[in-house]
């Protein structure tokens, strides 16, 4: 059994963007932006939500996370480009999202109690719940799923098939 690259098919796959797709892609790179630019800020205020242990490994994967989703969702939204944002995602930018996931998991230099606190005071609440164990949740749970997303995705875009021999 061979592993057959197609990039022809990956192609012809990849000219149809429907409009559904491209306004949720959009929709995702708006979300994104925003986790990037909030985080961003944060740090910047020296925001107690950064523990003294957060270091520049921590730096590079919080943001390397955020990233990888924009460029994504920007090169299919913004720019049409899905042939494109496709072969970003599935020749490395999953793995990177996928192990920046699992370092912040294990490292976990956040103190979840400080996360609303770029909100107006009478918006706390819609992220007062989150607290350091929903965190770690989530983090596992992102990276089990970008694991298993790394390896779907060249099948599911139809860049690589299986060749019986």
């Amino acid at each position: 059994m061979q592993i057959e690259f197609t990039w022809d098919q990956a192609r012809e796959a990849a000219k149809t963007l429907p409009a559904n797709e491209r306004i949720s892609s959009i929709v995702f790179f708006i979300v994104f932006a925003l986790g990037f630019w909030y985080h961003l800020a944060l740090r910047r205020q020296g925001s107690p939500f950064y523990s003294s242990s957060f270091n520049r490994m921590d730096t590079i994967a919080l943001y390397s996370f955020w990233m990888v989703w924009i460029i994504t969702a920007g090169l299919e939204g913004l720019l049409g480009l899905r042939l494109w944002s496709r072969l970003f995602d599935s020749f490395g930018a999953i793995l990177v999202a996928a192990f920046a996931c699992l370092w912040l998991f294990v490292r976990f230099p956040f103190d979840y109690s400080y996360f609303p606190q770029l909100l107006p005071a009478n918006l706390h609440w819609m992220l007062a719940w989150v607290g350091n164990g929903v965190a770690r949740v989530v983090l596992l749970l992102s990276f089990l799923f970008h694991l298993f997303a790394a390896f779907y995705s060249p099948f599911a875009y139809d860049l690589v098939k299986f060749k019986g021999g």
